[in-house]
């Protein structure tokens, strides 16, 4: 298998926003070899999986936050070999491979506990 996650961050201090972006690129990968009825692939194709979310903080620890995972909505179609019958003796978790959400999108609203603290001077 060959795979690539990346992250990039960018902090907008000016107005207490920051920018997260974190991806996944898997490459081919060989599978479990399954006979009729079940067959399937027996190599996985490329895919990726891309987050995007944009926050802002506020004064006294609050922050808002909203984003997008999975940007281009892949989904693999079924981490079962036989969908039809889930509890069959052909149960391989090989399968399970991919992200099973599509799209979506969200917002959040976070309050830190945590208070920066002043930094003491020495004496």
């Amino acid at each position: 298998m060959l795979g690539f996650v990346c992250n990039l961050s960018y902090e907008f201090k000016k107005w207490k926003t920051k920018l997260n972006y974190t991806g996944k690129i898997v490459g081919p990968q060989k599978l479990p070899i399954y006979e009729a009825p079940n067959q399937r692939p027996e190599v996985l194709s490329w895919f990726t999986v891309q987050n995007v979310q944009l926050s802002k903080e506020f004064k006294k620890g609050w922050e808002v936050d909203t984003g997008i995972k999975n940007i281009f909505n892949y989904t693999e179609s079924s981490p079962l070999v036989n969908p039809k019958n889930p509890y069959d003796a052909t149960f391989d978790t090989s399968y399970a491979y991919g992200p099973l959400q599509t799209r979506r999108f969200y917002a959040g609203v976070r309050y830190n506990l945590k208070r920066k603290s002043k930094k003491l001077k020495a004496k």
